[in-house]
């Protein structure tokens, strides 16, 4: 049963990024932020169009990251500090 936002919530909701390379587990989790909280999923497949998509990133000034550890060219905390230096 998928929750309904009010308005207010609807306004001011937050996004989550979620970098997830498994096809699967990424769906779930978007659905589960999408249905059952009021906040936005950002999602992407892994770090490298994570950081092609830079600009959208930060713009939507996340205000929770959701990362796979093992990307396949990083590691989970290695794109954060990447995020978080272009965040500032």
């Amino acid at each position: 049963m998928a929750r309904q936002l009010n308005a207010q919530e609807e306004e001011t909701a937050g996004t989550i990024l979620l970098v997830e390379d498994d096809e699967s587990t990424r769906k779930v989790l978007e659905m589960v932020i999408e249905t059952e909280t009021p906040y936005k999923s950002l999602t992407f497949e892994n770090e490298q169009e994570t950081l092609q998509h830079l600009e959208q990133v930060i713009e939507a000034r996340p205000i929770l990251f959701v990362l796979d550890y093992h990307l396949p060219t990083m590691t989970a905390i290695d794109l954060y500090d990447r995020l978080h230096r272009h965040q500032e």
